[in-house]
């Protein structure tokens, strides 16, 4: 009973600051499970604490939200001493970032974020909410993301997935557009790629006058499709729009642009 009562008189006080020393080898070596573990592990704050097999897993500790644009800030916890050739870590932004974006992690300094081991980042490399996994090489953090290539010359972002071309083709009939744009090694916009940079390109719409061609099938043997004009359902519609369209016999002379994937 005295040992007991020692015993508890030596716990009790651990127990209430949550903090065990051990300063001996422990051998967790029971026969069952349940004698071979600690429960009770919350998530490590401190660089020396212990952490539980849920908070490995889960990345805890490695997982952080950022801020900004440019120069992207966030803090790991435990907190970085210094950053570590090697590491591997997961920022979520809450912002699309800029061209060339920087990211700094517990107000260690600001270093480069780069693509394909040494590109800088194009602008939404990094999209709001999207975890973006990075390592760090020493002097920059390497993006392990698939990370979009940016638009060649003569075409620009249409979407966060394709490029279009700024220049408008004309003089041609369906089977010529296709392989027109098949020979510069893109293909016939779709109805979604064109759009998609009808609504979101400034001065595209002031640059459609009449039908053009999209999407590399035949509506039917005979026809194909038509976007900038016609109707957004069972009646003709008067005047351009990024909404309309219809479709026109395949032999028909019409503008197109080509697109590409990024």
């Amino acid at each position: 009973m005295r040992h007991t009562s020692l015993l508890l008189a030596v716990a009790l006080p651990l127990f209430c600051i949550g903090q065990l020393e051990v300063p001996v080898h422990v051998e967790l070596d029971g026969a069952a499970s349940s004698d071979r573990q600690i429960l009770g592990l919350a998530d490590p704050v401190d660089a020396d604490a212990a952490a539980s097999v849920d908070a490995v897993r889960s990345a805890t500790m490695s997982t952080t939200e950022v801020t900004g644009t440019s120069a992207l800030s966030g803090s790991l916890l435990p907190a970085l001493p210094a950053y570590i050739p090697g590491m591997l870590f997961t920022i979520t932004p809450d912002e699309a970032n800029a061209p060339g974006a920087t990211l700094e992690l517990n107000d260690l300094g600001p270093m480069p974020i780069v693509k394909w081991g040494q590109l800088p980042l194009d602008s939404a490399d990094l999209m709001p909410g999207m975890p973006a996994r990075l390592v760090y090489d020493g002097t920059r953090f390497l993006l392990l993301n698939n990370a979009y290539r940016p638009c060649p010359a003569g075409y620009s972002a249409s979407s966060a997935i394709s490029c279009i071309a700024d220049s408008v083709l004309s003089s041609a009939n369906f089977h010529q557009a296709t392989m027109a744009c098949d020979a510069v090694g893109a293909r016939l916009c779709s109805f979604g790629e064109w759009t998609s940079a009808c609504r979101t390109k400034p001065g595209f719409l002031g640059s459609v006058t009449e039908y053009e061609w999209v999407g590399d099938g035949a509506n039917s043997a005979a026809d194909g499709k038509l976007v900038g004009a016609g109707s957004n359902g069972p009646t003709e519609l008067p005047g351009i729009a990024c909404e309309y369209g219809i479709t026109s016999g395949n032999l028909a002379v019409r503008r197109f642009r080509c697109c590409l994937s990024r």
